[in-house]
């Protein structure tokens, strides 16, 4: 073997050896490893999104809770499950049977809230829906599910009050429970017998025994907590659900319902508001009042021909009747029934201004005649003082007399 040949075969080698020690290097080390790389990133990616999203869903739960606290005594609320007996375990022979119970228990609690509420009992009918079989859920190796729901639909007839009646006392009750679905419908005929205004309701009611639940035998099935107080589901504070009845969307207002109530006129005024001063093509200036308290639309007034106008409560008591007397740039002049004038600004509300009707000396700089002083006719009054005279003599003498 010449020199030629020796570092060739030299060169060659080397080249073996370093492109076997890449290879061992690559495919024994770099590779792996970026494999094991690959892996460690794709697992904190993961472990960022499974944080991202615990944190949504621990944000949401908060959410849910400070909406809802009382489902913090879920336990407690919940349909009990099963109590064995002393030295016995459960079966799930056992949980179906107290599940059955307890249902039949829960049915007979919302049959009795049905017609205490004013259902009528003639028309009312409870059903309740299969429930699961609860020998397959509470069977050895099987997963339990979260809960086990316990359906009734409730078809009748029933006035508006009495749906309200029930709703409410349906959610102050702490129970596990909602109304999954409410249809009121206004019958085509038969709607009113005996001055009632029946509708024809319809109600699909869930309750639901959560796993994990307290365990109480089914004589015990309604929770009893240590200080209900706790439990609210209704808005906080307390609103007057009543007060849906006054405009009955259904057969509209009831007479029976309003009856004397009134509202307080300055709650009235507070709401009613000059919203625009205009002055037309022609040049005649308009002004437009806004009712909040009704969410009507605005109201549109001028001197000459839509002079008048009024202001009634939501019991349809009048608190303000007057006529516009003055429009100018950003004012407007108004005279109500006993004579008084008042003055708003655009954007003004009725209250407080109410309570600051115009000086004579104002009305005079406004070019408008003050309200003239009524008095009473001079009959009247002689008439009036010879009354309180008769009175006062009557009174004097029986103070006078002596006892017998």
């Amino acid at each position: 073997m010449n020199k030629r040949e020796r570092t060739l075969v030299f060169a060659l080698l080397g080249l073996l050896i370093v492109g076997g020690g890449f290879g061992l290097y690559y495919f024994a080390y770099r590779k792996p490893m970026d494999q094991i790389q690959t892996r460690i990133t794709q697992a904190q990616a993961d472990a960022q999104k499974n944080e991202t999203d615990l944190a949504a869903a621990n944000k949401e739960m908060q959410s849910i809770l400070e909406r809802s606290p009382h489902l913090e005594m879920w336990q407690k609320l919940s349909l009990p499950q099963v109590k064995p007996p002393k030295g016995k375990g459960r079966t799930p022979e056992m949980a179906a049977e107290h599940l059955n119970k307890v249902a039949l228990a829960y049915g007979q609690y919302l049959n009795q809230l049905l017609l205490e509420s004013g259902f009528s009992p003639q028309t009312m009918n409870l059903t309740p829906k299969p429930l699961a079989d609860a020998r397959k859920t509470a069977a050895v190796g099987t997963k339990a599910p979260p809960y086990i729901q316990v359906e009734f639909v409730v078809d009748g007839k029933a006035t508006l009050a009495s749906v309200d009646r029930m709703m409410e006392r349906f959610h102050k009750d702490p129970i596990l429970q909602k109304i999954d679905l409410l249809t009121l419908t206004r019958p085509q005929t038969g709607s009113r017998t005996q001055n009632e205004e029946l509708l024809d309701v319809r109600m699909k009611i869930e309750a639901l025994q959560v796993t994990g639940a307290e365990q109480r035998p089914e004589t015990e099935w309604r929770p009893k907590l240590e200080n209900p107080s706790e439990f609210r589901v209704l808005a906080d504070p307390d609103r007057h659900y009543d007060d849906m009845l006054l405009a009955n969307m259904f057969f509209g207002y009831s007479q029976k319902a309003l009856g004397t109530q009134k509202e307080e006129w300055a709650e009235v005024l507070r709401n009613v508001r000059l919203t625009t001063v205009t002055r037309t093509l022609r040049g005649r200036w308009e002004a437009t009042i806004w009712d909040q308290n009704k969410g009507v639309l605005e109201k549109d007034l001028n001197v000459v021909t839509l002079p008048e106008f009024k202001i009634t409560d939501r019991f349809n008591n009048d608190v303000v009747a007057g006529k516009v007397v003055l429009i100018e740039d950003k004012v407007v002049v108004f005279q109500t029934t006993d004579g008084k004038y008042y003055k708003l600004n655009t954007g003004d509300f009725f209250f407080p201004a109410f309570n600051n009707p115009l000086k004579d000396s104002e009305v005079k700089d406004l070019g408008l005649k003050p309200a003239a002083k009524v008095e009473a006719p001079k009959e009247k009054v002689d008439a009036a003082k010879a009354k309180a005279e008769a009175v006062k003599g009557a009174v004097a003498v029986d103070l006078d007399e002596e006892p017998n």
